[in-house]
């Protein structure tokens, strides 16, 4: 078994909920208004409105490693978001994330990558390839997170940032974010837990801040 992804939340925004009650109550002085379980259904009324601007005062940070190239170019064109990456200048590529569908083609990059002999990082991570595996920490505000998972939990998405996806949704759902989640589908789960994909099992505990995708009979 192929382990992939790993996400962890490392901070949310305390009172994220309220929060954005707070802002949005400001702009029609409706301030008195607020009581102390009024945010929830405040805040659903904002997004059954389309009015996801003040989603954006709230925001969360995870770190996601054990992920290619081509997943982490595919998740920094979420723009409005902070990004902190690997730097393949300084490290040296030792892993690499190979699609399921490789499994069976005896390519060696560990070997590809040290047969070029005596040459600087910095110029080495030229000919590193796509697969090589990277970690980055990512801060995305409310109305961010829910385009991501919006773009990226749809079924034509690729099955890597698919499963970074749908670790992400899994923490803020336990996390007690169902509200910002009612109106994205999730990705369909068998009664074993197993993703609506051929590829992956979910590796997490309920209520987790870790979750993490391995690949199934690899």
């Amino acid at each position: 078994m192929r382990e992939y992804c790993k996400v962890e939340l490392l901070s949310i925004t305390p009172n994220a909920l309220q929060l954005i009650e707070r802002a949005g109550r400001i702009s029609h002085k409706s301030e008195d208004k607020i009581t102390i379980d009024s945010a929830p259904k405040f805040v659903e009324m904002l997004i059954r409105l389309g009015h996801e601007s003040v989603l954006e005062h709230a925001s969360a940070t995870f770190e996601i490693s054990n992920i290619s190239r081509v997943c982490s170019h595919q998740l920094v064109r979420h723009r409005i978001a902070s990004y902190t990456q690997e730097s393949q200048r300084h490290c040296k590529a030792d892993k690499f994330i190979i699609p399921p569908t490789f499994c069976n083609v005896p390519v060696d990059f560990p070997k590809v990558i040290t047969s070029f002999g005596d040459i600087p990082q910095e110029d080495l991570r030229y000919f590193y390839i796509n697969a090589t595996a990277t970690s980055i920490i990512v801060t995305m505000n409310f109305r961010s997170l829910r385009h991501f998972l919006k773009e990226r939990l749809s079924k034509a998405a690729q099955w890597e940032i698919k499963g970074v996806a749908c670790c992400v949704y899994d923490i803020l759902l336990w996390g007690g974010f169902e509200l910002i989640l009612r109106d994205i589908s999730p990705l369909r789960r068998t009664a074993n837990g197993t993703l609506d994909s051929k590829y992956f099992l979910m590796s997490c505990n309920t209520g987790s801040d870790m979750y993490s995708i391995q690949s199934i009979g690899d």
